[in-house]
Parts: C-alpha cells; sequence; structure tokens
C-alpha cells in the first residue's frame, strides 16, 4: 500500500477515533540526544506534569527567537505549550463590542504615555515636582518625603497604563492524544523512560520503551526556517498512532485576572482541517480580543509508512487529525500575528496566514533531514563559539534534577559540582540564543516562553535592569547576532519616546517628533508596541510604588547598545545604527529642562530623582548621575570616532564635570556609612562593623547608611530605605560601567564596603547582578559565592533563573490552574540565568578599562581549566588556559586589527608570536603590554611564572 490519507468521519469521542493494525518492522533510531559532548545535555527519567507547575518547573524550552515551545514529554496526553514573541494585549487597539478599556485610545497625540486630559498640564505639574525635589535654596537637607510622594505631587503625576501595557500571550496549547498497541498508557506503564534537551544541538526530545516497542518524540525551533518541528518515531513499523489536537487558550472574555475581567482580555478564533493539500494540515487563527491583533498559525503533517491512515473530527469544537498505524510522523508548526515594529499603528495590515502558510509549506518542501541539519548548522554557528572546561565530572548518568540537588550539598565532589556550573553557564547562552535573533524582537522577562494569559511583570521589556541583564552575555560571550533584535526595538522607541520627552518633561516642545531628533525617553517598562510612558502598575503610597519612575532607563539600556559596537567593532555601524540612538538619548538628558542646578551641592543633578526600587524621590540620586555620565562619555566617544559633531561633543564635555560636586573627580560620592548594621544578608559575608565603613552614598544627602539629616536639624532614616534592598543601583559606575575601576583605588574601596552592607543575599537576578559586581572588585571568591548561591537558591528543575517572592499580581498565586503558579520556588525570570553567564565570563576575562585583564576574578575553587572564544572590548577573540590558578596561555584573534593591550603581573615575563611562530614587537610598561595586531589574525601569548 502507498502513503494514502484515508479520509474517515469518525466520532466525537476519543476511544472510537483509533482502528489499529500493527505489523512490527525493526529499523535504527537517528540519534540526536547525546553528542559527543554528553555534559551539555538536561535529562530527566519522568515526563513534566500536566499543569502550570510542570511547565514552569520541569518543562524544556526551545526557542528560535520568533517563537518558541516547552516540551512536557508526556506518555499519555503529550503537551507542547507554544509562544509567539508579539502576541501581546495592549497598544494600538482595534476593540471588540463590549471592551472596556486598554490599549492607546489617543495613538498620535499621547501614545500611552498621558491620558488626553492631562496633555496640557502635564510638563506643569513636572516643573512643580522638579522645584520641590530640590528643597529650598541653600538648604543641606532633602525636601519634605511627604510633599512629593505618591501622598503628594506625585500621586497626581501618574496615570494608570496597565492595560496600555498588556500582556504577553500564551499562543496555543498543542495536545497529543497518544495510543499505544490501542492502549492511553502513563510513565507507570514504560520502561527506560528518558527526557533530554541538547543545548548544543538546541534539540528536545522524549524515549520510552513500551511492550518491546521504544518510541521516539523529537523536537526543534529553526530559526532559518522559522518554524517549531515534532518528530515520532518507533523501531517497529505502524506503531505511531494518535490525535492532533490544538487548542486556543484563553478564548473566553474576561478569564483573566479580577482587574483585567473589565477588559474583557481573551481571543477569539477557530482551528480548522485542512485535507485539500497534499499534506493534511490543521490551520488555527483568531485575534485578541482587547487590541484586535490578529494571529495565526499552520500545521503541516507529514507522514510516512504503508498502512497508516488519516481522519478529520471535531473534538470541542475544533479541529483535529487522527493518525493511527504510521512509521514516522512529522509535524511542522509555523506561528504569527500581523505585528510589525513600526510606530504608531504596529500593524502590517496582513492576515498573518499568508505567511505562516507559505513558511510551514516551504519547510514541508526540504524535509524533515534538511530542517533538522540547517538548524544545526545555524544554532552551532553561535553556539560553538565559546566551551568552558573547568575540569567538570562526566555526569551523563546523572538526572538534571538530581545533579541540582546533589550540588545543594556541600559534600558533593567538587568536580560533580564544575559540572553543573559548566551546563549552567552554557544554558545562559542557550536561553538568549533561542529568544533573541535578527528579526526578531529582544529576549523579555521571559525569554520568549510564556504559558500565562496575565504574565508575571507582564513579562515584559523592563528597562530598569532587566533586559539589560539580558544582553551582558551577549557581550562577553561571542553573540553578536543576539544583540540586532535589540539594537531594532531600541531604535523603534526613538520615535515614541520623543511623544514622551514632550508630554511629560516639556523636552523638544514646537518640534517636529517625525521629521526631527530633539531627544527621546522611555521609563521602566516597555512592549512591542512602542510604549515609553509611565507603567503605574503599583500603588504609589507603598514603600516602593515608584518603581515606575525610571525615566534614566535609555540612559542605562543605550550601554548595551554602545557595547556592540566595542565588542564587535564596526564603523558603518556605529554610524548608521548606534550613534544616532546614542546622540538622540543625549539630547534628552542634557536638555536644561532634565539638568538643573541643585542649590545645595552646586551640581547639575536631575529632579526628581530615583534609586530604583527603594528611598524617596529626591534630587541627584547617584544612580541617575553615574548613567548620564557614562552616557556623556560613550556619546563623545563614539562622536570622536565618527569624527562629527564636534559642537555637541563639546556641549556634553562641558556638563559633565557639572554632574559631579565642586572638586569631585566624578559622580562617585563617599562617605562614611556610620550606623550600618551588624549583619545584612545571609550573616557572615554580610557582616559589616558598625562603625564609620567608608561607601558609595546613594543619594548624595546621606549621612550614614541609610540616614540624612531632616530639616528639623535631627538624623533620620532616609524614607522608604530597605537597608538590604536586591537593587544596587549606585553601583552602576562599578557593573555595568567603567566609572569605578581598580584605578581608582578610593572609590572601588567604597564600593566593595557597599556591597558588604547590602549582603549577598538576593533574588534571582540580584544574585546575578551581584556575582557582576564582585568580579569587578576582582574578589573571584566573593563573585563565585553568590554565583553558587543563584545555582543553589534560585534556580528551578529545568535550570531557568527565577525571582523570590515581591509580587503579588496575576500569575503569582498557588494554584495549578492557567492563571497560577508557584510561590514556594518564585517566578520564572531570565535574567538571573543570562547575569549568571555574564558573570563567569568576567570572572575569567574582562576588557571594561580599555585593556585585556585575564583571570581578573578567578575563584580559588576553579584551580584549572579553559575558556575558549570569549569576546572583549576591541575586537578580540580570547582562548585562556590556567593551572594551579595561574594564566598558563591566552590565544587572541583580532577582528579588528586595532592595537591589544594585557594587563597581567609581571608583564616582562610575557612573550607573544603571531600564526607563523614569529615574535611579535611589544611596548611594556610596569604592569601591562601592548601589540599591534591585524584584522583577522591571531597571535599567542604565553606567561612564564
Amino acid at each position: 500500500m502507498q502513503n494514502k490519507i484515508y479520509l474517515q468521519k469518525k466520532s466525537n469521542h476519543l476511544k472510537q477515533l483509533f482502528a489499529i493494525a500493527i505489523a512490527v518492522t525493526m529499523f535504527s533510531f537517528a540519534t540526536i540526544a547525546q553528542t559527543q559532548n554528553s555534559q551539555l545535555v538536561l535529562q530527566y527519567n519522568a515526563p513534566a506534569p500536566d499543569n502550570n507547575v510542570g511547565w514552569h518547573d520541569w518543562s524544556l524550552p526551545i526557542g528560535n527567537g520568533y517563537s518558541g515551545a516547552n516540551i512536557f514529554g508526556r506518555v499519555d496526553r503529550e503537551r507542547l505549550q507554544l509562544s509567539e514573541e508579539s502576541l501581546w494585549t495592549g497598544g494600538p487597539i482595534n476593540r471588540l463590542p463590549g471592551v472596556a478599556e486598554g490599549g492607546y485610545d489617543n495613538v498620535y497625540e499621547a501614545f500611552g504615555n498621558v491620558h488626553r486630559d492631562h496633555v496640557p498640564a502635564t510638563p506643569v505639574l513636572y516643573r512643580q515636582l522638579r522645584v520641590a525635589a530640590l528643597g529650598n535654596a541653600g538648604d543641606v537637607s532633602p525636601p519634605d518625603y511627604e510633599t512629593i510622594s505618591g501622598r503628594g505631587l506625585f500621586a497626581d503625576y501618574f496615570p494608570n497604563n496597565r492595560a496600555n501595557v498588556g500582556s504577553y500571550q500564551n499562543f496555543s496549547e498543542v495536545y497529543f492524544h497518544l495510543l499505544h498497541n490501542r492502549k492511553i498508557i502513563d510513565e507507570n506503564d514504560v520502561e527506560n523512560y528518558l527526557r533530554w534537551l541538547n543545548i548544543e544541538t538546541a534539540t528536545a526530545g522524549t524515549q520510552y520503551t513500551y511492550n518491546g516497542v521504544t518510541y521516539r518524540r523529537s523536537h526543534f525551533a529553526s530559526y532559518p526556517n522559522r518554524v517549531i518541528i515534532t518528530r515520532f518515531e518507533a523501531d517497529a513499523s505502524n506503531s505511531i498512532s494518535f490525535t492532533l489536537n490544538p487548542t486556543i487558550p484563553h478564548r473566553e472574555a474576561g478569564t483573566g485576572a479580577a482587574q483585567f475581567v473589565t477588559s474583557r482580555y481573551g481571543k477569539t478564533g477557530s482551528i480548522t482541517t485542512d485535507l485539500s493539500g497534499t499534506n493534511p494540515a490543521i490551520n488555527l487563527q483568531g485575534m485578541l480580543r482587547q487590541n484586535g491583533l490578529q494571529f495565526a498559525a499552520r500545521f503541516e503533517v507529514i507522514i510516512e509508512g504503508n498502512n497508516y491512515t488519516v481522519t478529520e473530527d471535531i473534538l470541542n469544537g475544533d479541529g483535529i487529525l487522527v493518525i493511527n498505524n504510521a512509521d514516522k510522523v512529522t509535524i511542522i508548526k509555523s506561528l504569527g500575528t500581523d505585528h510589525i515594529n513600526k510606530f504608531p499603528t504596529y500593524r502590517t495590515g496582513i492576515n498573518p496566514m499568508y505567511a505562516v502558510a507559505d513558511r510551514a509549506r516551504a519547510a514541508v518542501a526540504k524535509g524533515y533531514e534538511t530542517l533538522h541539519r540547517e538548524h544545526v548548522a545555524d544554532f552551532q554557528e553561535i553556539f560553538n563559539r565559546v566551551a568552558l572546561n573547568l575540569g567538570g565530572a562526566n555526569v551523563e548518568n546523572m538526572t538534571t534534577d538530581h545533579l541540582l540537588e546533589i550540588y545543594r550539598n556541600d559534600e558533593t565532589d567538587s568536580a560533580i559540582r564544575r559540572a553543573l556550573e559548566e551546563l549552567h553557564f552554557q544554558y545562559g547562552r542557550y536561553l538568549l540564543i533561542t529568544s533573541s535573533r535578527p528579526g526578531s524582537l529582544p529576549a523579555n522577562l521571559q525569554g520568549v516562553w510564556n504559558v500565562w494569559e496575565v504574565a508575571p511583570w507582564s513579562s515584559d521589556y523592563h528597562l530598569n535592569i532587566n533586559l539589560q541583564m539580558n544582553y551582558w552575555p551577549a557581550n562577553n560571550t561571542n553573540m553578536k547576532e543576539t544583540l540586532i533584535a535589540l539594537l531594532d526595538f531600541i531604535d523603534g522607541l526613538r520615535r515614541p519616546g520623543r511623544d514622551t520627552a514632550r508630554l511629560f518633561f516639556g523636552v523638544g516642545e514646537g518640534s517636529n517628533p517625525d521629521t526631527e531628533e530633539p531627544g527621546f525617553v522611555t521609563y521602566h517598562v516597555s512592549n512591542p508596541f512602542g510604549f515609553t510612558g509611565a507603567h503605574n502598575s503599583h500603588n504609589l503610597t507603598s514603600s516602593w510604588g515608584h518603581a515606575h519612575y525610571a525615566m534614566e532607563s535609555v540612559a542605562w539600556i543605550v550601554q548595551n547598545i554602545y557595547n556592540i559596537y566595542q565588542f564587535y567593532p564596526d564603523k558603518e555601524l556605529l554610524k548608521t545604527r548606534i550613534y544616532p540612538i546614542l546622540r538622540e538619548a543625549s539630547m534628552f538628558y542634557s536638555s536644561p529642562e532634565i539638568l538643573v542646578e541643585c542649590p545645595a551641592s552646586k551640581r547639575l543633578v536631575v529632579s526628581p530623582s530615583y534609586s530604583s526600587e527603594h528611598g524617596p524621590m529626591w534630587a541627584g540620586s547617584t544612580f541617575q548621575q553615574q548613567l548620564i555620565w557614562q552616557l556623556f562619555q560613550f556619546t563623545i566617544e563614539a562622536a570622536e570616532i565618527l569624527d562629527i559633531d564636534t559642537d555637541f561633543r563639546q556641549v556634553l564635555a562641558n556638563i559633565t564635570p557639572r554632574l559631579s560636586a565642586p572638586n569631585d573627580k566624578g559622580p562617585v560620592p563617599i562617605g562614611k556609612m556610620s550606623g550600618a548594621p551588624e549583619r545584612i544578608g545571609n550573616g557572615v559575608h554580610g557582616a559589616v562593623g558598625s562603625g564609620t565603613v567608608p561607601g558609595i552614598k546613594e543619594w548624595w544627602w546621606e549621612t550614614g547608611y541609610g540616614q540624612y539629616l531632616a530639616p528639623e536639624g535631627e538624623t533620620a532614616t532616609i524614607p522608604s530605605f530597605d537597608p538590604g534592598h536586591r537593587h544596587l543601583s549606585h553601583m552602576v559606575g562599578l557593573h555595568p560601567g567603567n566609572l569605578i575601576t581598580q584605578d581608582t583605588p578610593e572609590w572601588l574601596d567604597a564600593a566593595v564596603a557597599s556591597l558588604n552592607i547590602r549582603g549577598d543575599g538576593a533574588t534571582g537576578w540580584s544574585r546575578g547582578h551581584k556575582t557582576n559586581l564582585w568580579t569587578r572588585t576582582g574578589d573571584g571568591d566573593r563573585a563565585f559565592l553568590i554565583y553558587e548561591g543563584l545555582i543553589r537558591s534560585a534556580t528551578l528543575n529545568n535550570l531557568w533563573g527565577f525571582h523570590s517572592g515581591g509580587y503579588a499580581g496575576p500569575g503569582s498565586g498557588t494554584t495549578n490552574d492557567q492563571a497560577g503558579g508557584r510561590v514556594t520556588t518564585g517566578i520564572y525570570q531570565i535574567d538571573g540565568s543570562l547575569g549568571g553567564t555574564a558573570g563567569v565570563a568576567e570572572m575569567l576575562l574582562q576588557s571594561h578599562e580599555g585593556f585585556l585583564r585575564p583571570l581578573p576574578a578567578l575563584p580559588s575553587i576553579w584551580h584549572e581549566g579553559s575558556v575558549k572564544g570569549l569576546t572583549a572590548i576591541g575586537g578580540f577573540v580570547v582562548d585562556i588556559t590556567w593551572s594551579n590558578n595561574e594564566l598558563d596561555t591566552m590565544q587572541i584573534t583580532s577582528s579588528a586589527g586595532k592595537e591589544c593591550v594585557i594587563r597581567y603581573h609581571n608583564p616582562h615575563a610575557i612573550c607573544v608570536v603571531d600564526a607563523g611562530g614569529n615574535r611579535v614587537e611589544l611596548t611594556v610598561a610596569e604592569d601591562r603590554i601592548g601589540f599591534e595586531t591585524k584584522k583577522g589574525e591571531a597571535y599567542r601569548v604565553n606567561f612564564v611564572r
């Protein structure tokens, strides 16, 4: 019998869908679970539970930047949860009848920034805030907190824009109702169960044996073909039987959290079978009720065998396909929406079904083997650039959850612990590659994966540290391609950000935002629809209710944008894409509406100012002063490289010194941190004497740690101050900036004291941040202690990092339904994993000071090892080997032909040879060497002990 589709109408009862006749024929699997490096595999001996705790803690993620899938590996009813990066509520709207709120209803003018009734008055109110936050001329005390707090002027300043921001959505739950020898079975009925994710090939799978037949499913998400693929195989003919049942989650109206019911969130849509083509298919299409965004998916099914049947049916109102007695089945899934990152509509105006169907059919024409080969080659082009060897043991026979469990045991053999650290480091790189590629949106708070209707923090783009941290490993672990999505996204915020600058702050008043570039800004939350306004999701009267006031966000994220040029020099990209963003950001922050003179300190400050996410709204927080200083430095440097904007460079050069108090060397205010508690954080490593510890002041008003001189002349506690807070905003000049370095020892010592005072304990992303901060101090053991804590205390069984506590909104409940999560382990966020990966790279190589510093913060426990392919500022790719905690060799490949400078103790014991073995002429200074490089050439650096 040839591969023929038999069309039969069946009843709506699942048990009557199958008529199976099995003829057994043995064949070999193409092994794709294990590779030459079995250390790079997550593996488990049980399926993920079929609930959202299972998604959160146990499912395995795959992705291609545009879309992602979470694999459960079940035996009874396999579940694939699909996400598509642009399926968001909020943004420009086309509401269905009865939808009460949400979306930008005044796109051309306010664009989600300010309610239309408040537009004329808002800049005036901001100026009142600015004056109030500065205090009285000549007064050395900060202003009255109540005046500008959530109980004062601030309460009237911010609109409620939560519905405008919207939330990332669950695209589809796809179920495969499985039959094995005519039976519905579960994991207790099978032998040799294995579920895995190979992060070296970006392929996930499940394998088990039942009744003498071995079954195998494989999954991957192809970036070159923009599809997600599932492959069913068995080692006996006619053994594959299942029902393909895609669903549209949250299709009913008003199923989200209580505060969103009035917006009538949810979807409309239909799922239909299509048997008109060569292969059977399913079409899924619909739209979001709240904003009218259209979405579509095409499932193309390729069936192999000689005795199979395919039937179509209806299950719960949706079309399904029933496949019986196949040898192999490949399902190609193509997802999309009508979103486009283009102001002001953010819509293509084209039914997305056309594009997704074309992609699916094009993938069918290539066939499974070609698709998988192209996928692996594309992924490994990025992933395989970096290899880390810490001496990890062979753990291929250990499940990942067990490996994580024994890592938490202090008695565990160190080589086993090193194996998990190697895997965790590379897993962060895997997550970013699969979440962010050219043409896609950048990685959000959850990468590209989301199961919720109202996700924690909307799964949005948090710009007050989280989005920045997502891309730190892209700089130093050789993943330039992932940065293009971030560059495109931030560039796309410029146009709506000009409206925010004008409507909130009065910057650019009288200019034409479509043709001029007067300056742009965004607050701490954004979405795929250009949201740049304030996100009033919190109660302004709470102790941390001002978190949404983060107008320094652009100054910070622009560091990531300039890093693209620094690590991967491309002068044309700097000129056409990067510098325009730097320049316009600097235009905003250098405006006299933003920088004003503080009457007490005589410095130029932002007023009001905030140090996320605690403390008061006063003027001139160290956080904002350092970020603006760094922005101006980068903008001046970029303009000098391009030899343009001489006058503007001078403007910034004149302003920069005034960001500090007179006679200060920079915006790093140091004071005696008297009154510091004995212990903060996790004990010994958070212990600080309570005497007079010099530290970096978070607010220049500080007279002691968390203390200030009140207007009455008495020492008082800073309002809403949290002594062990997870944010270390005043440390931004240490990392990721380059203001505080080992060449500024007074500042560095103060930074160490401040880090000690804050303590080591924190939530997942904060541990990632603290790891990087401590690497910059040169204390590798302290950095490792916190990185170890990230793995031990803030990592789930599927190695996702999590944020513990601090969130009581939708998605944080204790139930297992679609709206719930589990608070006992915290809430999944991708940034902790990515911050940890970047921190490991910083332990082994730093270049932020303008030269290469190998092993600057090597933990003593990593006695020997090697790393290949780290990237450094100047366009250098670096391989390092070490033993006995000392550097052995470096190989440096120059991608830009710049001078290479290396700082390492005893520079006179360094010898450099080129690829031909010829000694390279060196310039030797007291603590460094330098040599000229040629573009594309490699150099070997030997160190004599």
